[in-house]
């Protein structure tokens, strides 16, 4: 198996349902981490429910849930945060 890829995360089980059942219903095997977790300890800002599959599938399944609105352009971008840790790890790999 592949590498896992996170491509969405969710804050409610159910707003997972729909967007998962789309992906497997296009033949995309998903995974869930933090799915139980979430539903015993319901506190926001615990990290929340990610959606994942595998590395060689994320391209299609980022087209079919921004086809389907699950997901948005504005989400596939990058933070701040992520641009400065990546940067930090870079500068950290040259020496």
């Amino acid at each position: 198996m592949g590498n896992l890829v996170t491509i969405k995360t969710f804050f409610e089980p159910t707003e997972l349902l729909i967007p998962r059942s789309l992906l497997e219903s296009e033949g995309i095997e998903c995974f869930t981490v933090d799915e139980l977790t979430t539903q015993v300890y319901p506190v926001p800002g615990f990290g929340g429910i990610k959606l994942q599959v595998k590395e060689e599938d994320v391209e299609k399944a980022v087209k079919i849930l921004v086809d389907g609105g699950f997901l948005m352009e504005e989400n596939l971008k990058p933070t701040g945060l992520y641009e400065f840790i990546g940067k930090f790890l870079e500068k950290f790999r040259k020496k």
